[in-house]
This record gives C-alpha cells, sequence and structure tokens, in this order.
C-alpha cells in the first residue's frame, strides 16, 4: 500500500502562484498535478484546462498510459495558441500512480525524487527548463522500503538528499509537522510537495544524528569490501577445501585429528582475517579494488530495480562511470570487462533491445567486387535498386547472377536520395542536381524560377513535392511539381529553426533536431509542436556525428530511426497523421555487422533492407503483442 502525503507552503513574499491537486478518477487511479508560474492568471487558465481534460477523460483501467498521454498532448495543443513571453517560466508536473506504478512527465524545473532504502536518492525528471510542453514519459515501480517526492521546485538543492532520506522515515503526521517547521525556517519561497511512499515509518527523527549516519553508511560499505576481499583469499579456499575433508568424529584418533586441524583453521581464519582487516584499514575508497567492489554493489542493487527504468539507469550509469575510469586506467582489465559485459546483458533485457548478428548471413545483391560505394537500397515492384556514389544497379531481382550498373551523369556524386509512395525516385548530388531514373539512365530534373538547386544537405519526397534541407540547418524548402519539372523553392517554416538534423514525412512533417527533439510540423497552423516520446527506457539521444536515417511513411504502422548500429522502432499514437502527438517505444535492434551500416529502407512494416558499405542484407519479423518477433 502506498501512502500519498501533500504539504502545500507557500511563502508570504513569493510574487509566484504554486497550485497542486491529487486526485482519484478512479479507483485503482491517483493522480498529481502540481502548476506554478509567475502569472496568476496564466496559472489558472492552465489548471482549469488540465483539470477540465483529467475530468473528461474515461479512465479505462487497462488503458491508462494513453489516457495520461491523452492529457499531456491535449495541454501541449491548448498551449500552442500562448505567447511564448506568457509561459516561458511555467513549470508543471503531472503524475500518475496506479497501483505501484508511477507515471510522470514535466514542463520546466519541476522535480521527482525516488529515495532508495539504503538512503540514496535518485532524481526520475527530465529537466528543460526552457521547454513549454510535455516532452517525455518516465515511468516506474515504487519499491518496498522506498519513498517518492515531487515537487514544483528543486527540491534536491533545497532541502539536501540527508534531509529528504530522514524525512522519509516519519510517520505521515510527524512529516507534515517537521517538513513545515523546516520550510517556514529555511525556505524564501513556494514549496508545494507530494510524498509517496511504501515503507514503514519510525516515531520520528531516527536517534543518530547525520553524522553517525554517515559513518554507518561508511562501515556498511567497509564490511561489503571486507567480505569481498576475504572471499577472494586463496586461505579462504584452502580453509573450505579443509573442512570438507574433515572425517567423522566416532574415533578418537580422529577426534584429535579434529581438535588439531581446527586449530589451524582457526588460525587461518583469523591470520586471513586480521590481513583483510589491516588492507581494508590502509586503503582509500579509490583504490581501484574498492572501486570494483563499489561498481559491483552498485550493478547488484541495479537489478533489483529492473521494474524502474529509470533508477535502474542511474544505478547503471553510476557502475559504468567507475569502470570507465578504471579501464582508462587499466586496471582490473579482466573484471572490468565482465563487469561491462553484465551491464550490457542487463540494459538489454531491460530496455527490450535485440542483438542482430547479421556476419554470417549473405548480401541479397552480390556487388561486392564493384567499385559502388553503397549508399542504401529501395524495393520498388519487388525489384531492389542499390544506389551508390557514383554508379546505380536499377531493379535487380533477389539472387539474379545478371548485375547492370548505370553511371550517373558527368559523374556526380549522390549524397542523399528518397522514393516517394508511387515509385518516384529523386537522388541529390554534390552539386546540387536533383536526379531522377528514365529507363536505362538517369535525367536531370529542371527547377523553375531559379538558375540551380538550392545548396541542400537531404532530400524527402511526399505527394509529389519535393522538401531540401538547406545547409545552414534552419530551413525546409519545399518545390511544387510544375511544367517539364518543379516550381521555385518556397521556405516551408514562417520563422527559422536553428538545428534541424533531418526530416521524415508521412502526410505530417517530422522535424528530427540536433539535440535529439522530434517536432511535428502542423501547416495549416503554421506551428511547430513537440512529438512526446512515450515509455522511452534509459536514456533518448541522437548521435548527430554517426548516419542516421528516419523512416515514417503512410503505409506503415510504426516510425523506424537509424542512428550509428540501432534501429529505434516507435508506434505512433494515432493511424491519422493530422492527429499524431505521440510515439510509443516498441524496441530497439543493435546491428552487428563487420562494416559499418549506411542505410535502412522499410518497403513494409516486417521487412527492413539494410545498407552497408559492402553488403545488403534483408530482416524478416513481425510484431506480437507490442514485441518484435524475428521469423
Amino acid at each position: 500500500m502506498i501512502q500519498v502525503n501533500s504539504l502545500h507552503y507557500n511563502h508570504p513574499t513569493s510574487t509566484r502562484a504554486t497550485r497542486s491537486h491529487t486526485l482519484t478518477p478512479h479507483d485503482a487511479v491517483t493522480l498529481f498535478c502540481i502548476i506554478d508560474g509567475e502569472s496568476e492568471t496564466t496559472v489558472s487558465i492552465l489548471e482549469d484546462h488540465i483539470l477540465e481534460s483529467i475530468s473528461s477523460t474515461s479512465w479505462n483501467i487497462r488503458e491508462t498510459s494513453q489516457d495520461f498521454g491523452y492529457i499531456t498532448e491535449r495541454y501541449n495543443s491548448f498551449v500552442t495558441s500562448f505567447p511564448r513571453e506568457d509561459i516561458s517560466d511555467i513549470r508543471i508536473l503531472l503524475g500518475m500512480l496506479q497501483w505501484e506504478n508511477l507515471t510522470l512527465s514535466t514542463v520546466g524545473g519541476t522535480h521527482g525524487v525516488f529515495i532508495e532504502e539504503s538512503g540514496n536518492a535518485i532524481d526520475i525528471t527530465v529537466h528543460e527548463n526552457k521547454s513549454y510542453e510535455f516532452h517525455s514519459i518516465t515511468t516506474g515501480k515504487i519499491p518496498v522500503w522506498a519513498t517518492v517526492y515531487l515537487s514544483n521546485d528543486n527540491i534536491e538543492s533545497l532541502l539536501g538528499y540527508e534531509v529528504l532520506s530522514e524525512l522519509s522515515h516519519l510517520t505521515p503526521e510527524a512529516w507534515s509537522d517537521t517538513s513545515k517547521q523546516i520550510l517556514e525556517r529555511e525556505i524564501s519561497s513556494n514549496l508545494h510537495i507530494i510524498r509517496l511512499s511504501r515503507r514503514l515509518y519510525d516515531s520520528g527523527f531516527p536517534a543518530f544524528s547525520r553524522e553517525r549516519k554517515k559513518q554507518s553508511d561508511i562501515l556498511r560499505d567497509h564490511w561489503a569490501i571486507l567480505v569481498e576481499y576475504v572471499r577472494s583469499k586463496k586461505m579462504w579456499e584452502k580453509t573450505k577445501w579443509l573442512i570438507q575433508k574433515i572425517p567423522t568424529l566416532e574415533n578418537r584418533k580422529y577426534q584429535y585429528a579434529f581438535i588439531g586441524i581446527g586449530v589451524i583453521i582457526l588460525f587461518a581464519l583469523a591470520y586471513s582475517l586480521i590481513s583483510s582487516i589491516l588492507w581494508v584499514l590502509s586503503n582509500t575508497t579509490s583504490d581501484s579494488k574498492n572501486l570494483l567492489i563499489q561498481a559491483k554493489i552498485l550493478i547488484d542493487d541495479g537489478q533489483k530495480l529492473t521494474s524502474n527504468p529509470t533508477a535502474f539507469s542511474a544505478k547503471m550509469k553510476e557502475a559504468e562511470k567507475i569502470l570507465f575510469d578504471l579501464r582508462k586506467e587499466q586496471s582490473h582489465v579482466l573484471d572490468t570487462q565482465e563487469l561491462l559485459g553484465r551491464i550490457t546483458s542487463m540494459k538489454k533485457e531491460v530496455y527490450d533491445i535485440q542483438e542482430i548478428d547479421m556476419t554470417n548471413l549473405t548480401s541479397v545483391i552480390p556487388f561486392n567486387s564493384l567499385d559502388i560505394t553503397p549508399i542504401g537500397v529501395f524495393e520498388k515492384d519487388k525489384k531492389l535498386t542499390l544506389v551508390g556514389e557514383k554508379w546505380a544497379i536499377m531493379n535487380y531481382v533477389t539472387w539474379d547472377k545478371i548485375i547492370k550498373v548505370t553511371p550517373y551523369p558527368s559523374s556526380e556524386t549522390v549524397k542523399s536520395f528518397d522514393i516517394w509512395e508511387d515509385g518516384s525516385i529523386y537522388l541529390l548530388t554534390d552539386k546540387n542536381s536533383v536526379l531522377s531514373p528514365r529507363r536505362d539512365d538517369f535525367a536531370r530534373i529542371n527547377v523553375t524560377g531559379q538558375n540551380w538547386w538550392e545548396d541542400a544537405l537531404s532530400i524527402k519526397t511526399f505527394n509529389g513535392n519535393i522538401y531540401l534541407l538547406e545547409t545552414s540547418k534552419n530551413q525546409i524548402q519545399r518545390h511544387k511539381p510544375w511544367v517539364n519539372g518543379f516550381s521555385q523553392k518556397s521556405s516551408l517554416l514562417s520563422k527559422i529553426q536553428p538545428g534541424i538534423f533531418d526530416i521524415s514525412i508521412d502526410g505530417g512533417i517530422y522535424i528530427y533536431m540536433d539535440d535529439g527533439k522530434i517536432l511535428r510540423y502542423i501547416g495549416d497552423k503554421d506551428t511547430l509542436s513537440s512529438i512526446v516520446l512515450n515509455k522511452i527506457p534509459g536514456e533518448w539521444k541522437l548521435d548527430t556525428t554517426q548516419k542516421s536515417e528516419f523512416i515514417s511513411r503512410s503505409y506503415l504502422s510504426y516510425t523506424y530511426i537509424l542512428n550509428w548500429d540501432r534501429i529505434w522502432v516507435f508506434q505512433p499514437d494515432s493511424k491519422r497523421f493530422q492527429d499524431v502527438k505521440s510515439w510509443t517505444y516498441i524496441g530497439q535492434l543493435e546491428l552487428k555487422t563487420d562494416t559499418p551500416v549506411r542505410h535502412i529502407s522499410v518497403p513494409r512494416d516486417g521487412t527492413i533492407h539494410i545498407t552497408t558499405t559492402k553488403w545488403v542484407y534483408d530482416l524478416n519479423f513481425e510484431f506480437v503483442d507490442g514485441k518484435i518477433i524475428f521469423k
């Protein structure tokens, strides 16, 4: 049973408006809403909107994640009508508790802190102080003996981890009284706190002081190190071997022998124990062996938190940092690699990451003998076309031994290409020409109203239009079909948007930013709204230095993102592109190849063509109960 307690402290001199609510729209669901801002009017409007969204939701117990996502998406759509200066300081935390499962999403600098049984504190919220919308959703299970604090401000900084840890041991009544006294004495701003607790309580503050608590933590850590060290000593193994060899004591001769062996064992254990204690006391926790044991303890703790991906990730990051430092110093190399391998295996299980070993597969296009330098492959009419930098292999039938190579005009080098749903193919070259295949060769495509195509990084096409991402990475130019070619460029975005990484189109236009955010362009409103990524395990990030491919198509039920050697798979929340506001994480494919991956294409859900610098592979799979199952 999780107990919920709240405390509202409004400082008399504060100019900010702070509101918080704990609601129970269903017997099995509790909602938490904290909203904070400078403008009383703005806070009231946003508060009313969120509360109205909550009350208008049906709250089907089997679809609570969709209901929660509906509230965040409805808010994101509503807030687009506000001037940015009116909501620049808004902070919102929205939480949902269903049995022991907690779901959180935030706007601005609201905070959630997870206090473990050991007293360790973990920040479980994503902080984007300049954001105006809900960007990501965190979900996890609250373990027994754990406590979670939700607040409108940086509660860790204002109160400190030690105070939060000690407060978590108090009964609800003592917690409310003690917290209020601390806030009135120490805090000069509004602070609303919601406490979720799954622990038994003491009657008040722990009798020991903070200093003694620190000492007990140190002794606990040293005891763990001592146990590991004694077990690592050869004397310990010898002692166990002697014990196993002791005969039965029916004979007096054996009894004397046992006493003699017992004395030897006693001295052996005493020697091992004393030497171990001296070793521990004479070495600081910065010693490499101590650090190795600390990393192992963190991994063991993390293994107990697999139902809480956020807390699990925090433990793994802390352990990895220690192990990476040890590896850099070339210390305990074998042990370090073993523990890092263990972390990798645990991550794959928790994050649903499947490793795909393609080194033993056969390329579906045998082009390795040709210096074609592949860029990617696409499928049309059940035939494959391999696009290379200088040449292309067109209309190839899988496993055919006949290969025809077609060069591009004027030896131009292709840097990007795309295929529209009707099969139209367009290639962007290093000279900013646009090419398209014509039977057995390639022809240049004309552009009207300008002397040449603009300088661009990549090309996309949809509904007959061509979209080019400018090399400035802050604008997308659109060219519509025209007589004998395409019209002159027209800027898609009314304002430049610095840091665009790439785009994908399925009717809706999705813009991928260098910082990992994914924006949706709404043409009829000329606005950008954030795509909320639901159920992301661990950390979502794009490595913009590595090859990437973003695939959203109207004929696909899923979105696929290649980044370096990983394919992320998401499912949009609606089949109508006009209604898509969020994507739900399905899984990851970790590709193992003998050469780097350059491109993926998805002709249909269940098939991915993967192009490396030497080969082309096919992956065939299906989706079963929201999971990727390979055939």
